[in-house]
C-alpha cells in the first residue's frame, strides 16, 4: 500500500515551484471554516495550477467508483487517450492504475488533502496530492494534482520512480 501523509500545512514536494503551495492554499480559502470545501466551489478556471498535471474524479460513494471529470493532457501521456467520463475500473489494471484507486479509496476516508507515494519501486510515477471535495465522510469530488513528472506508458519500463523531497 502506497504511504500516505495528511497534508495539515504546505511541504516541500517534488515540484520545483510552488504551485503546490498555491493550490493548497486555494483549496483552504475555498473550504472557508469548513472541513472540506462544496463540491460546487471547484473551478478549473481559477486554479493556480497546471491543468496539464490535474485529474478530476468523481466518486460514487456506495460503489467506490471514481469517474473521470477532467484529465490533465500530463495524464494523457499515460492512458494514451482521452478517460474523461470513463471510470477509473474501466482502464486497464496496471500497477499505475492501482496506485492511484488505492489512493483515491484512502483520500475518501481522510478530513483533508493528503499526500501518497511515491509509488512502488519500478511503476513509474509521481506521488500525488488529493484535495476532496464535498462532505467529510463521503467526499465526492477530488482534485488530483501530479507532485512530478509522469512517463507515457511506452516508457514505463525505462522511467524511474520519483524519490521523496
Amino acid at each position: 500500500m502506497p504511504s500516505v501523509e495528511t497534508l495539515r500545512k504546505p511541504q516541500r514536494t517534488e515540484r520545483t515551484d510552488d504551485g503546490l503551495r498555491r493550490l493548497l492554499d486555494h483549496w483552504r480559502d475555498l473550504a472557508g471554516g469548513s472541513p472540506l470545501p462544496d463540491v460546487a466551489a471547484l473551478d478549473l478556471v481559477s486554479l493556480p495550477f497546471p491543468l496539464a498535471d490535474i485529474l478530476v474524479l468523481s466518486a460514487d460513494d456506495t460503489s467506490l467508483e471514481f469517474r473521470f471529470d477532467y484529465t490533465g493532457s500530463r495524464w494523457l501521456l499515460w492512458f494514451r487517450r482521452d478517460v474523461t467520463g470513463r471510470l477509473l475500473s474501466e482502464l486497464a489494471p496496471d500497477a499505475l492504475g492501482r496506485f492511484l484507486m488505492d489512493a483515491l479509496i484512502s483520500a475518501a476516508g481522510s478530513v483533508g488533502p493528503t499526500r501518497h507515494g511515491p509509488p512502488p519501486a519500478g511503476v513509474p510515477g509521481p506521488a500525488l496530492t488529493i484535495l476532496p471535495f464535498g462532505r467529510i465522510g463521503t467526499p465526492s469530488r477530488f482534485l488530483v494534482a501530479l507532485n512530478g513528472r509522469i512517463a507515457p506508458a511506452a516508457a514505463a519500463a525505462t522511467t524511474t520512480t520519483i524519490g521523496r523531497a
